[in-house]
C-alpha cells in the first residue's frame, strides 16, 4: 500500500512518527512544517473490527486449550498493531501555520 505524504510540503513520515502518533493522538504532525494530519476514523473503525473478529467468531467447545487460543489472540494483536501504521490514511489537513 502507498504511503501518504505530507500534504503540504511532501515529507515522508517515517513507520515510527506514524505508528506512535495514531495510537497516541487522532492525527500525526509534520516535522518540517507544522501541518497536523488528521487520521481518518474508518481506519481506527476497521481496525477494531479486525482485532474483534476473533473473539466474535471463536468456538465455545473447541480442541485448543484456553491458554494457548489467549496467546495466539495476543499475537494476533501484536501483529495488526504493528501493521496499522501501513493503512493509515489522512482525511484533513490543519495548518499550524500563523501567517
Amino acid at each position: 500500500m502507498k504511503s501518504q505524504n505530507c500534504i503540504k510540503c511532501g515529507h515522508k513520515f517515517t513507520y515510527k512518527e506514524k505508528w506512535v502518533n495514531s495510537l497516541l493522538h487522532n492525527y500525526i504532525p509534520c516535522k518540517l512544517c507544522g501541518t497536523k494530519h488528521k487520521i481518518a476514523r474508518i481506519n481506527s473503525f476497521i481496525f477494531i473490527i479486525l482485532l474483534l473478529i476473533p473473539v466474535l467468531f471463536h468456538p465455545a467447545n473447541h480442541a485448543i486449550s484456553h491458554v494457548l487460543s489467549f496467546g495466539l489472540y495476543i499475537s494476533y494483536c501484536i501483529f495488526l498493531t504493528l501493521l496499522y501504521p501501513f493503512f493509515i490514511r489522512f482525511n484533513s489537513v490543519k495548518s499550524t501555520d500563523e501567517h
